[in-house]
């Protein structure tokens, strides 16, 4: 830049680079400067600077350029009103005319005064409210310009789990245990869920119903009929009290042998009646129980488990011990009937002999 100048007249030579903007005040106007070489004659002509053009924002007097990158979105305000401005630039030469920020289109949600721009992801659905009235937005990217718009929770419509860890049941007779299972739920309606339950208390209530009809279910159940499961597998069945507990449950299928023990077959009616319970409940909230899964069941008392867990053993032993006496035993009677056999074998045939000689001297 090169200024020349007497008494009377001056200028000022102005050089523009390339990716570069000048600015001047020419008689109390603003004025933009092109990359080039530029003069400016009049006194009333005021060189102000010179910006980049990759700078965001520049702001000079009343003009204003703005560079929106890709994947961003700009806002400004002018007169009280709000404007989007999409990637690339923009040029404004308006004293009411103000930018505000910058905000990348990754967000979930773009809020600017009354604009909201929502980005809802596969697997979930947001929920919001106008006028009160409640709106589910599903996968999809939506605008919207509305003061009394309001956005409120991200609910998840893919399977969940819900983990209960050492929940504590009382069975029939006073005996405290410890359980853990795994519950699998899915959001179908949602719009039912807002209307019967809300959006922020789901996890809460499903848990809680949960643990209430577990505790409901090992009421009614003795430690011999869970323990019975394991020695005796015609308990189950031929038991009354069993029966009376579990009898309103849907038969379970056979099971072939060595396919699934009993043990495995005594939970899975325990889960089943936990399910049978829960679902109607749930239903009335838009939500679907899927599964339920008995992961442990341990006495709370530590002490008590262990004499329980010996005396289990004993009887195990002992019963292990009583099948080899009767397998054993089985094996002497096969023995002895097997020559009992033989014996009348012989028998029959010497006396088939001494008939046949006695005919031949006949």
């Amino acid at each position: 830049m090169s200024i020349i100048g007497s008494c009377y007249l001056c200028y000022v030579q102005v050089l523009i680079e390339q990716g570069e903007y000048g600015f001047s005040m020419n008689n109390g106007r603003q004025e933009i400067m092109l990359p080039g070489r530029h003069v400016l004659l009049s006194p009333l002509n005021k060189f102000v600077g010179k910006f980049s053009a990759l700078d965001m924002v520049i702001r000079v007097g009343p003009i204003t350029i703005v560079r929106v990158p890709q994947g961003s979105v700009g806002f400004a305000m002018a007169n009280a009103q709000p404007e989007v401005l999409l990637p690339g630039v923009h040029a404004r030469n308006d004293a009411n005319w103000k930018f505000d920020k910058l905000m990348s289109v990754d967000n979930e949600i773009i809020s600017y005064g009354p604009l909201k721009f929502l980005t809802v992801k596969s697997g979930t659905v947001r929920v919001c409210y106008l006028k009160g009235k409640v709106f589910i937005y599903p996968e999809g990217r939506y605008a919207i310009n509305e003061g009394t718009f309001v956005v409120s929770t991200l609910l998840n419509t893919q399977q969940q789990n819900i983990r209960f860890e050492k929940h504590s049941v009382l069975l029939d007779g006073g005996i405290s245990m410890l359980v853990e299972g795994l519950l699998t739920y899915q959001v179908v309606n949602v719009e039912l869920l807002i209307k019967q339950l809300g959006d922020q208390d789901l996890l809460r209530a499903i848990t809680d119903v949960s643990k209430a009809e577990l505790s409901r279910v090992f009421s009614a159940l003795h430690l011999e009929q869970l323990s019975s499961a394991q020695s005796h597998p015609e308990s189950a069945s031929n038991d009354p009290e069993a029966k009376s507990v579990l009898g309103a449950l849907p038969k379970k299928k056979e099971v072939k042998e060595g396919e699934e023990d009993n043990h495995d077959a005594q939970r899975s009616v325990i889960c089943a009646h936990v399910i049978q319970f829960i679902a109607p409940i749930t239903e009335r909230w838009g939500v679907k129980v899927l599964n339920f899964q008995l992961e442990s069941i341990k006495l709370a008392d530590a002490s008590y488990a262990r004499e329980y867990e010996q005396a289990s053993l004993a009887m195990a032993k002992a019963k292990a011990n009583l099948r080899a006496v009767k397998a054993e035993n089985e094996v002497l009677l096969n023995k002895a009937n097997a020559a009992a056999q033989a014996v009348r074998i012989e028998a029959e045939g010497r006396k088939a002999s001494v008939v046949i000689q006695a005919s031949g001297e006949a």
